[in-house]
């Protein structure tokens, strides 16, 4: 899958695992996260690798598996 204007940042930001307990606080955390990203054109402000918004970051499909498999159990 590919994300236009994702970042790196933004991805460790999804995934870092050891700030979230519960399934609520997860949930809630993805759903702020998507929710920023929309408001800002799926970008960063303030990032300093920003995409420009014609870039993309390729992820393997292992990893953009999870990540919509982690979204669906959680619900967002």
């Amino acid at each position: 899958r590919r994300e236009s204007g994702f970042t790196n940042g933004a991805l460790f930001c999804l995934l870092d695992l050891n700030r979230f307990g519960e399934r609520e606080t997860w949930a809630q955390r993805v759903g702020a996260f998507r929710d920023y990203l929309a408001a800002n054109d799926c970008r960063l402000p303030g990032a300093g690798k920003a995409a420009d918004a014609g870039e993309t970051l390729e992820l393997p499909d292992h990893v953009a598996g999870g990540i919509a498999a982690l979204a669906d159990r959680l619900g967002v």
